[in-house]
């Protein structure tokens, strides 16, 4: 995947990411919808780690969100213009979106 998600970036929803949290369709695990629901464009990835800091790597349920197309995380600062063409042609009620999230979740998770 070799995402690296920077710690002064502000992660904010897109429009698949706002339908996801009002509809629920995709079965995310637990850790990722909590942090996704918290995602309100106001806090830093930096303050994410700091609220989230039990829940286990706050990095790879951010990549795994992004790679989905449910977060956009930008440098904070940075103009946002329209999405970013790969993020529109990933719709968020595809299954094979959700294996991908959740193989890269499984795979990547520290052992609690």
């Amino acid at each position: 995947m070799g995402l690296t998600v920077r710690h002064d970036a502000i992660p904010t929803k897109t429009p698949s990411g706002q339908a996801e949290v009002d509809r629920r369709e995709m079965d995310l695990p637990w850790r990722a919808r909590a942090l996704l629901v918290a995602i309100r464009g106001e806090q830093t990835v930096a303050e994410l780690h700091q609220q989230f800091r039990d829940k286990g790597d706050i990095d790879v349920l951010l990549e795994g969100l992004v790679e989905l197309g449910l977060i956009d995380c930008r440098p904070a600062g940075f103009s946002a213009a329209s999405p970013l063409p790969h993020l529109q042609a990933m719709g968020s009620d595809t299954p094979q979106a959700t294996q991908r999230l959740r193989a890269f979740l499984f795979r990547r998770e520290t052992p609690q």
